[in-house]
């Protein structure tokens, strides 16, 4: 976490705990609440918008990255820059068993390569949509 995000632990602005027994985290920066969790069953299909995965993308197993923000969740820019934060906690989550990226709100599916997880890295904004026209 502390990697990722290159901020030093705070007790107050900025930490993490785990939930249950490794089945997730709920990291604290300034207002908003961030929470990770692992399944160990197939993503449902009422949260893919009953859209059909391509081959690439079929699993056993997921993680979610869900937030909360004061005021709600944001919107335009603003959202694309907290896609971009959240980005460098997906990028250090990523690795060979990870088929794809599923964005919820946007209904964006996008398939896991290195050329994104650099992007992700890089800490910049995230929009879904671009992201899925570029990575196809």
């Amino acid at each position: 976490m502390k990697s990722a995000w290159r901020r030093d632990h705070d007790p107050v602005t900025f930490f993490a705990t785990a939930l249950g027994d490794g089945e997730g985290a709920v990291v604290k920066f300034n207002g908003m609440f961030i929470t990770v969790q692992h399944f160990d069953h197939r993503l449902e299909a009422s949260l893919l918008g009953d859209q059909e995965l391509p081959r690439w993308a079929v699993h056993h197993a997921y993680s979610s990255i869900t937030y909360a923000c004061p005021g709600g969740i944001p919107v335009g820019e603003i959202r694309d820059q907290f896609y971009g934060f959240l980005g460098l906690l997906c990028a250090e989550l990523i690795d060979e068993n990870t088929p794809g990226l599923f964005f919820t709100e946007e209904q964006v599916l996008i398939r896991s390569q290195p050329s994104i997880v650099q992007e992700l890295r890089s800490g910049n904004s995230v929009n879904p949509a671009r992201l899925a026209a570029t990575y196809k």
